[in-house]
């Protein structure tokens, strides 16, 4: 899927009641379990941490042990050559990204938009029962 197609529905989405997968204030966030993993829909993005300026690898990244997450000054870089699909929600400006969680796939952890409004069903729980898109006028219009 070429990128403005990515981005074009990306967007049209959001108009059928899908929110963000990212926050972009709370890059991380830390489990039941101690546990500290990135804001987002898919756990398939290969990444990798930037840690206070220089690459590090998930555990060796230094934890507040207040907050249970990682230390002011890291970062989650996806990379770019990957295989991953999801989220057009998520990373739509990634070239392998063509489809959106579902509720197989869907992070209902992160505290993202999508989870608090939409009751922690996935992205495309909430547009298979959009009114649009049950009655075909989605694909009728992009197909045009």
């Amino acid at each position: 899927m070429a990128m403005t197609c990515r981005i074009f529905v990306h967007e049209w989405v959001h108009l059928m009641g899908v929110f963000a997968e990212y926050d972009s204030d709370r890059h991380f966030y830390a489990t039941g379990q101690n546990q500290v993993k990135v804001t987002r829909c898919s756990s398939d993005l290969t990444s990798i941490y930037i840690c206070e300026k220089k690459a590090c690898t998930e555990g060796n990244c230094v934890i507040n042990k207040l907050t249970w997450l990682f230390k002011e000054g890291y970062a989650f870089i996806p990379e770019r050559n990957q295989t991953a699909e999801l989220s057009i929600i998520y990373m739509r400006s990634l070239s392998s990204v063509a489809e959106f969680c579902n509720e197989h796939n869907q992070n209902r952890e992160a505290p993202n938009l999508q989870n608090q409004m939409c009751d922690y069903r996935s992205t495309w729980e909430v547009i298979k029962n959009c009114t649009d898109f049950e009655k075909n006028l989605f694909f009728s219009f992009i197909m045009k």
